[in-house]
């Protein structure tokens, strides 16, 4: 049977067979060839390979990619009015291209197979250009970018592991094929309908390795000869239509160090005799120079056991399914060695996912498992130290909630954190060193985790504490409180989601279930760590931070209410620096304007029907305004300006009892007498401060401010000084400072100095 090629509506179905490729190519035609142009489609079942040439056939405008099964988005400028997209099947076994179609401009978009109810389970690690996912009730997918417009978003599929426990019954399974797409029956009823999508692995006596060979280098895998006389006969085959020469190779003792046998360059068949009696050699077969066509190897040894593994397609009955074979089953006839994959709709996928160590790692309940050293793609457990690793959380039963590569691998479960490590100090982890051990019993919440440092931040089960993970100076891992010093700061509904700002401060930012956000400046290097509230008009949903220069960028998602509808915006933060004060952005949900001088601003659709909206233009405050249709008029025109909502900054010291001429005031009645202040960039009237946030009983900034030094009709002057000022407040024992920040303008207080004046009567 030859390679084929049927369509039906949007489907193109390839079917692969004895190392012919399945080829489809598309002719386009543009007037417009220096245009970006995208593409959708969706690949299922096997590997498919795309190539875009100026010729047919040809990889002049892109190269080829293999595409796994899923979900992609290709973007190119052809550069010719026609060009060629055409799309291989280079394997055995059947491959579908569904609903390939241009995609017009507009929002970037790929279809995902997580609800929005699923998005707070998701775990995500991120290797370069590549995120693996975990959680949300779903396998493991990959989100991976291949061009600045180009992006997969797949299953991740595991080719070689990792599986189950072996059958210990009598059951039978018995595949009707060696290669391509089969059917295995069992002797008794073994599946459901959830197998679909599970490995499967058959063992057979017997070592069977075969090959297609279309390229120079292309090998078999290796058999494993032993034994003496004729126990170490074994049988080479080479079949198909090719010009070239196979090789069959052989390495004594180990796979890494092959050398030639003998070379063929046609159809050939023997049975092998090497007469290196109680030796252990490995021998595979290897394509050293092609030209063209096909070539089909084989190698067949009587002694070992052949491992086959298959797909499970698709789920006829109760003891029949439909099997892509990924690696050739040894015989077609009954084993009762047979092991399902540990990951399937069946039995669960990984909730939790991360890199550490040059390893992929995943975690389900009480289990974990490391990939093969430095191939993320693989799962082969074994006993090498590269080998991939397979093993259980010891102590009591839980449920692993994420894992977090830092100095050491971190796994959080809903009971307790743990390490993920070798015996020894900083030994790279292996098969046979590896161990897990309990740091502390508290438990996470089901919420990613962030770096920080050499160690890892997380919330707590409760929801209610935010901890930090990191080496202990006895060695070992330690946990750090960092809500101990404000345990009220996570609010009534506690934290829900937190990310890390390093520039220009080191913050962690805790988005809250009432839609606040904590905000922890946190540096341990110094041993500071300080707590704060953000709150905005709206509810903070999300928070991402992203590497920048030379300040972290953060990003907000926030529900808001405009026009009397709900609505979501992404909202970056504004950064601390700016170089003029018409510059200082301290707006929430704002534009900027930068042009001729206007009083008309339009473009505020955002913030349509709002009452209460600012403008810090040109450096002087204006408002509120309502924006009707879009825009506002203002009072004065403007050249620059920061269009959004005004928040208030707010501080409110503790208790004091300090500043007083006897020393501690910590029990007497006292009042504030007056106020020290180191400040810079301060804008006038955009700072007042008290003993209460009753704005009629508050000193203003702009009070201070000789009338003489005024400079009318431009922006507000700055204050870069030491300000000293008489204070009046009330007598209580429980004196408090509070200072507040209220305009749209920069306000940065370096210091406060209250003086106190107590009666002790």
């Amino acid at each position: 049977m030859a390679a084929s090629i049927s369509s039906v509506s949007s489907v193109v179905t390839f079917t692969g067979d004895s190392g012919e490729y399945a080829i489809a190519r598309s002719t386009v035609t543009t007037t417009a060839s220096d245009e970006l142009v995208t593409f959708e489609f969706e690949v299922t079942r096997n590997a498919l390979v795309m190539r875009v040439g100026s010729t047919a056939g040809g990889q002049e405008i892109v190269s080829d990619i293999a595409f796994l099964p899923g979900n992609h988005v290709i973007s190119f400028t052809p550069d010719v009015a026609t060009y060629y997209v055409e799309f291989q099947l280079r394997s055995d076994g059947t491959a579908t291209l569904e609903g390939f179609a241009r995609v017009a401009a507009g929002v970037f978009e790929i279809e995902s197979p997580y609800e929005t109810t699923d998005l707070p389970s998701v775990r995500y690690d991120q290797s370069l250009n590549t995120v693996f996912l975990a959680g949300g009730g779903k396998e493991m997918h990959v989100l991976q970018r291949l061009g600045a417009y180009s992006f997969s978003l797949r299953p991740y599929k595991q080719f070689d592991g990792p599986f189950a426990a072996l059958n210990l019954s009598t059951t039978t399974m018995t595949p009707d094929g060696n290669t391509g797409t089969v059917t295995i029956t069992s002797s008794t009823p073994a599946f459901s309908t959830t197998d679909a999508g599970s490995l499967i692995r058959l063992t057979h006596p017997g070592q069977y390795e075969t090959g297609t060979f279309t390229g120079v280098d292309q090998v078999t895998d290796a058999i494993r000869v032993t034994g003496v006389e004729t126990s170490r006969q074994f049988q080479f085959a080479i079949t198909g239509t090719f010009s070239g020469t196979v090789l069959l190779e052989r390495s004594i003792g180990n796979e890494y160090s092959f050398e030639t046998v003998a070379s063929y360059t046609a159809v050939t068949g023997q049975i092998y005799d090497d007469d290196l009696d109680n030796q252990v050699i490995y021998y595979r077969m290897r394509m050293s120079a092609y030209t063209s066509g096909s070539a089909e190897v084989s190698l067949t040894y009587g002694q070992g056991v052949t491992d086959g593994i298959g797909r499970i397609v698709s789920v006829a009955a109760d003891n029949e399914v439909t099997v892509d074979v990924i690696d050739a089953f040894g015989k077609t006839t009954a084993t009762t060695l047979w092991q399902m994959g540990a990951w399937s709709d069946t039995r669960g996928h990984p909730s939790a996912v991360g890199l550490y160590d040059g390893r992929l790692w995943a975690a389900r309940s009480n289990e974990y498992w490391g990939s093969y050293s430095d191939d993320f793609s693989s799962f082969a457990v074994g006993t090498l130290d590269a080998d991939a690793i397979s093993r259980t959380f010891g102590g009591r039963m839980s449920s692993a909630r994420w894992l977090r590569g830092a100095s050491r691998l971190v796994a959080g479960l809903a009971g307790f954190e743990a390490e993920i490590a070798s015996g020894a100090l900083d030994e790279v982890i292996s098969p046979a060193n590896v161990r897990s051990r309990a740091v502390q019993d508290r438990g996470v919440a089901a919420s990613d985790p962030v770096l920080k440092g050499d160690g890892v931040a997380y919330i707590s089960r409760s929801r209610e504490r935010l901890y930090h993970i990191l080496p202990s100076e006895y060695g070992g891992m330690q946990a750090r409180d960092l809500t101990r010093l404000n345990r009220d700061i996570a609010g009534s509904g506690g934290f829900k989601q937190i990310d890390v700002q390093r520039e220009p401060e080191p913050r962690i930012w805790a988005v809250r279930n009432d839609g606040q956000v904590g905000v922890c400046v946190y540096d341990e290097d110094e041993q500071v760590m300080a707590w704060c509230r953000m709150l905005v008009d709206g509810y903070v949903e999300s928070v991402c931070c992203l590497p920048g220069t030379p300040e972290d960028e953060v990003y907000f998602v926030i529900k808001r209410t405009v026009d009397g509808g709900t609505v979501r915006y992404i909202e970056k933060l504004a950064p601390e620096a700016w170089d003029t004060v018409t510059e200082a952005n301290r707006l929430h949900c704002s534009l900027t304007y930068n042009g001729a001088s206007t009083t008309s601003l339009s473009g505020l659709d955002h913030l349509e029907g709002r009452d209460d909206v600012y403008v810090w233009g040109d450096g002087r405050l204006q408002g509120p305004f309502t924006v009707a249709s879009g825009a506002i008029t203002l009072n004065v025109a403007v050249e620059y300006a920061i269009i959004g909502l005004l928040y208030e900054g707010k501080y409110k010291s503790g208790r004091l009892n300090w500043g007083t001429e006897s020393g501690s005031g910590l029990a007497s009645f006292k009042q504030l007498e007056k106020l020290g202040m180191v400040l810079k960039d301060t804008a006038g009237g955009c700072l007042r401060w008290g003993d209460t946030f009753d704005t009629d009983e508050m000193s203003r900034l702009d009070d201070l401010q000789p009338e003489e030094t005024l400079v009318f009709d431009g922006p507000v002057q700055l204050w870069n000084e030491d300000v000293t000022e008489p204070l009046e407040s009330s007598t209580t024992r429980d004196t408090r400072l509070c200072v507040t920040m209220p305009g749209a303008g920069p306000a940065t207080v370096l210091g406060l100095a209250p003086t106190l004046k107590t009666n002790n009567g």
